[in-house]
């Protein structure tokens, strides 16, 4: 049987449970929409660590994040982190901040230090808790996983069309008659 663990970065989260994008990337979410419904529909559970959640709940009235909190347990694996996703993570960032090609890359697209440390506590968490990949939009994160997870782009989910046969305007593979 296949993993079916994943992590989706925060960003697909926005998009595809709040509906909520910013101006130019609306047409994100339907994208971000279909490819969670698609997780969903083909079994795949999904991982939302603790770091993850608390920006996620960050973006969401005080008042309605009880509301939430209640709808990402009922749907998601929540996961803290522990020990291991610590060491994992202080790996991670020794290896961006010490390896000549990293340290190049975070000088060259003005990756902050706190931003590195939040892309290796998910992906430390991901890796730890057996994940088999991340979903992301941001290139940031598949570097400072370091190889170590496959972290890969949001896929377009292209749905099935339904067509109707030309005789009884029935779709195609019914079985009614």
């Amino acid at each position: 049987m296949s993993n079916k663990l994943v992590l989706i970065d925060s960003q697909i989260f926005i998009w595809g449970v709040k509906g909520q994008a910013t101006e130019g990337q609306e047409g994100q979410i339907p994208i971000a929409k279909a490819f969670i419904s698609w997780l969903s529909e083909n079994d795949y559970k999904l991982l939302l660590p603790v770091p993850q959640l608390v920006e996620l709940l960050s973006y969401v009235p005080v008042e309605q994040q009880d509301t939430i909190m209640q709808f990402f347990t009922k749907k998601f694996r929540i996961v803290p982190f522990d020990e291991l996703a610590a060491s994992k993570c202080a790996e991670l960032i020794y290896k961006s901040l010490n390896e000549p090609e990293l340290v190049q890359y975070r000088k060259e697209q003005k990756v902050t230090k706190n931003k590195l440390k939040f892309d290796c506590m998910l992906a430390a968490i991901a890796i730890v808790r057996n994940a088999s990949k991340i979903y992301s939009v941001d290139s940031d994160l598949k570097r400072f996983a370091n190889g170590e997870i496959e972290v890969l782009p949001m896929p377009v989910i292209k749905k099935p069309m339904v067509q109707n046969s030309l005789f009884t305007g029935q779709a195609i593979g019914s079985t009614e008659s």
